[in-house]
């Protein structure tokens, strides 16, 4: 129903908020890993892991045969899809083996949190249109 509304949009926007929470976990469990022994430092390819789950909802769209119907939980398009983890380039592998970088983990978390809510601010702008809409209608 709410895709009726939006399009592609609203569902862009979710999926990229989830996407980036998933990634804000990685590079926390990153910085939690920092002074581990042999810790190989991981990132999520937020762009490919964005195309290959907004592949996942258009053929899993494709494939329900009556709209309006809510899809089973086992259905959701992130689990059908792989999302890509890269290891991090250009890390200078320490004394104890471990690649993770303090500063570049830093730089990272403050660039997924900005990101992040940037998509808030688009979805709170979808939603806002959306009351002044039915505002508008309703007077």
């Amino acid at each position: 129903m709410i895709e009726g509304i939006f399009g592609r949009d609203f569902t862009l926007i979710e999926r990229a908020l989830d996407l980036r929470m998933t990634r804000q976990q990685m590079l926390a469990s990153d910085m939690a890993n920092i002074d581990t022994p042999g810790f190989r430092a991981l990132d999520l390819d937020f762009r490919e892991s964005l195309a290959r789950v907004m592949q996942a909802e258009d053929a899993q769209s494709d494939e329900q045969v009556l709209p309006g119907l809510p899809l089973p939980p086992s259905s959701e398009p992130a689990a059908k899809a792989d999302l890509k983890v890269v290891g991090v380039d250009g890390l200078l592998i320490g004394p104890d083996s471990n690649t993770a970088n303090l500063e570049l983990l830093m730089g990272r978390l403050q660039e997924n949190s900005t990101l992040y809510e940037v998509a808030t601010q688009m979805m709170g702008a979808k939603l806002r249109n959306l009351r002044e809409t039915i505002e508008g209608v309703s007077r």
